[in-house]
């Protein structure tokens, strides 16, 4: 049987408890003040358990949105992080022989390619063909006799392919991810970056340019145009005549009536 809280409660005893002795008032006054501290527990406890149950239901329906956000945006981690797939492709040209010879497929152009994935969209993007791109590979580590990358052999050996892809994968995704995250940052959508143009072969081409073997291309020299040969002086030095537009020709001719008047 549970004892209730008045059951504590001391009982007068005769009119008051000041015909008591001393001692008994003084623990009749410590075991009221015992009490009221039992009480103020009490009320504390019952505040803090009505806390504790409103708490609860908050959670509860915190829980339940975080559910709901959770199927909306599940979708987005699984569909929309960028995937990077970077192969090898072989496009075979069909040329044309002689009559008995007919029709027949070329080796073909050997390149590599990134294929970009972002939800149900992809974008290829062409790095090059695999002589430029392992020439580029060699130059860009100081390689200038192109002695590593550039004498593999990615179409007979499984092994070399491997490394070649492995080292694009280091070098061109991280640069390709970058050029996304721009692209957010600044339109708010990865769409038209998509649908744009973009020329692969240019992020190999940097990061040569970036490295500390990088050679400038060597000027032409631009020779000047003799023109088509006339014939000979009776010096017999040859005589060209440069070439004129037709604009340049009715200047000429424009030119010599004003002489002749």
């Amino acid at each position: 049987m549970e004892v209730k809280e008045e059951d504590y409660k001391l009982k007068f005893i005769g009119d008051d408890w000041v015909f008591l002795p001393k001692e008994e008032v003084q623990k009749k006054f410590d075991y009221d003040k015992l009490l009221y501290k039992i009480r103020q527990k009490k009320g504390k406890i019952d505040r803090l358990e009505k806390d504790i149950k409103d708490e609860k239901v908050l959670l509860r329906n915190l829980k339940k949105d975080r559910t709901t956000e959770f199927k909306q945006l599940i979708k987005y981690h699984k569909k929309f992080s960028p995937s990077f797939t970077i192969s090898m492709s072989k496009n075979k040209k069909v040329r044309r022989g002689d009559s008995k010879e007919g029709s027949f497929h070329t080796q073909g152009n050997r390149s590599w390619d990134c294929e970009v994935r972002i939800g149900n969209k992809k974008k290829s993007l062409y790095l090059g063909t695999n002589k430029n791109v392992t020439k580029l590979l060699d130059e860009m580590e100081g390689k200038s006799m192109l002695t590593h990358w550039y004498e593999m052999d990615p179409f007979g050996r499984v092994d070399h392919y491997d490394l070649i892809k492995e080292r694009l994968i280091e070098l061109v995704t991280p640069m390709i991810k970058s050029e996304m995250v721009r692209q957010m940052k600044s339109k708010g959508e990865i769409d038209s970056w998509i649908d744009k143009k973009i020329d692969g072969q240019k992020y190999l081409k940097r990061l040569y340019k970036k490295s500390p073997y990088y050679v400038p291309p060597s000027e032409k020299v631009i020779k000047e145009k003799k023109g088509f040969f006339l014939g000979f002086t009776k010096d017999g030095k040859p005589i060209y005549q440069i070439k004129k537009s037709k604009k340049e020709w009715e200047e000429f001719y424009k030119n010599q009536g004003k002489n002749k008047t």
